[in-house]
C-alpha cells in the first residue's frame, strides 16, 4: 500500500542545501540544491581566473553591470569580496529565482539589484530559447534560436522575456549607469553592445565580454570597443582563449581605457595561475575529461554545507 504523507511532512522534507565558501576572510553563501550550482561554486576561483582578476581591479565605489548573471556567482563575489555596487541581469526564470534567493541569503538587497530581463539592441518582447533543463544552466539565447557559436540549433523549450537596450536603462530615473560591464550570454553579445553606444561613450571604464573571434559579429564588437577608446591585453586574450572542445575559440576578453588596469589584471592572472594548485588540478581534470569529478574529489574541502527549512 502506498504511504500517504501529510502536507506538513512533505514541507519538512523540502530543505535547501546552502554551500558556504570562505574567500579572503569573507563568506559567500549559495543555494546548491543540485549538482550544477555546486560545481559553479566549487570552481569559482579556477574556472575563470581572468574574470576574478578583472573584478579585483574594480574600485569598490563604482558600479558593475553583470549581464547574464545566472545564479549570481560573480555578482555576489563582486558585492561581498570587492564591495562593488552590482546590477544583475538574468532573463531566464529559474536562474533569476536562484539569483534572487542567493542575494537574500547573503543580505545583499542594498548591494545587488537583480532584474529579470535581457539586454539587447532594442526594447522589445522576445523569445528566450533554452537548450538545457537543469538548474543554473547558462546555455540560452534571447531572440535567436542559435547556439553559442551562432549556429542554428533546436531548443528544448521557450520562455517569453522582455529586453531593453543598456542605454535605455542607464538613462532611467533611479538607475545607476555602469563604470564596468560584464557580458556573458553565450552568443548575442554583439546585439547587447549595439544597444550600449551612449553608455560606452560617456561613462564606462572597462568591460569583460565573452567572445568568439572567429565570428564576424564578435570581431565587430572588438572594432566598436576599440572605436570607443578601449584597449586590450593581447597576450592575456590569447592565453585565456579556449583551445578545444565545444567552447573552442571562446574567450573572456577584457577591455579597458586604462593601460595600468590591464597590466594589473594580467599580472594577477598569471600570478594566480602559476601558483594555485587548485587551478592546476582543475586544468588537469579538464584535460582528462573528468571535470565533473573535480569538485567532488580533487577540490580541497573548503565548503561548509548546511541545511535549512
Amino acid at each position: 500500500m502506498e504511504t500517504v504523507h501529510s502536507i506538513a511532512e512533505l514541507i519538512e522534507q523540502q530543505k535547501d542545501v546552502i554551500t558556504s565558501l570562505e574567500y579572503s576572510g569573507k563568506i559567500l553563501k549559495f543555494l546548491t540544491n543540485s549538482p550544477y550550482p555546486l560545481k559553479r561554486v566549487c570552481t569559482l576561483e579556477v574556472a575563470e581566473p581572468e574574470t576574478i582578476a578583472w573584478l579585483n581591479a574594480i574600485p569598490s565605489d563604482e558600479v558593475l553591470w553583470d549581464v547574464g548573471a545566472n545564479m549570481g556567482i560573480f555578482s555576489l563575489y563582486a558585492a561581498i569580496i570587492r564591495g562593488i555596487q552590482v546590477c544583475s541581469f538574468e532573463p531566464e526564470a529559474s536562474n533569476y529565482s536562484l539569483l534572487t534567493r542567493n542575494i537574500q541569503l547573503n543580505n545583499l538587497a542594498n548591494k545587488v539589484t537583480a532584474l529579470c530581463c535581457g539586454l539587447s539592441n532594442e526594447n522589445s518582447i522576445r523569445t528566450l530559447f533554452k537548450y538545457c533543463d537543469f538548474e543554473s544552466s547558462g546555455i540560452n539565447s534571447v531572440g535567436e534560436e542559435v547556439d553559442a557559436h551562432l549556429r542554428p540549433k533546436k531548443s528544448l523549450s521557450k520562455q517569453t522575456v522582455i529586453t531593453f537596450t543598456g542605454d535605455e536603462l542607464a538613462n532611467s530615473k533611479g538607475f545607476s549607469s555602469p563604470q564596468h560591464i560584464k557580458i556573458d550570454v553565450d552568443g548575442i553579445e554583439h546585439l547587447i553592445i549595439s544597444g550600449l553606444h551612449n553608455t560606452l561613450k560617456n561613462n564606462c571604464k572597462s568591460l569583460l565580454v565573452e567572445l568568439n573571434l572567429t565570428l564576424s559579429e564578435h570581431r565587430e564588437v572588438v572594432a566598436i570597443l576599440h572605436g570607443h577608446g578601449f584597449k586590450t591585453h593581447l597576450q592575456l586574450t590569447e592565453d585565456t582563449r579556449i583551445k578545444n572542445g565545444y567552447w573552442k575559440d571562446m574567450v573572456n576578453m577584457i577591455f579597458s581605457r586604462d593601460d595600468s588596469m590591464l597590466k594589473d589584471i594580467a599580472h594577477n592572472y598569471y600570478k594566480f595561475t602559476k601558483q594555485s594548485t587548485d587551478y592546476h588540478a582543475y586544468q588537469l581534470a579538464l584535460s582528462e575529461n573528468r571535470s565533473e569529478q573535480f569538485y567532488k574529489t580533487s577540490h580541497p574541502i573548503r565548503l561548509e554545507c548546511m541545511r535549512r527549512k
